[in-house]
């Protein structure tokens, strides 16, 4: 967990789909997404991505909530 930096995480999974994430990280999107649930950060709906693209209003995105260690 230490290879993820949360606040940048959070940041990357709402500006791009996960697949790219992944991609960044060299993992799968699947493990982005477990490591995201594992680090308490909220990840956009499976349908956000194709609403995005099709110009549609989005709500805003879920807060980062403080994790307490």
């Amino acid at each position: 967990m230490l290879r993820y930096d949360r606040e940048k995480l959070y940041d990357e999974v709402w500006r791009m789909p996960l697949n790219k994430v992944g991609e960044l990280y060299g993992v799968s999107d699947t493990t982005i997404y477990l490591r995201c649930k594992s680090l308490h950060i909220p990840t956009p709906w499976p349908e956000y991505w194709q609403l995005k693209e099709l110009g549609r209003p989005l709500p805003e995105r879920s807060p980062l909530p403080a994790v307490i260690v």
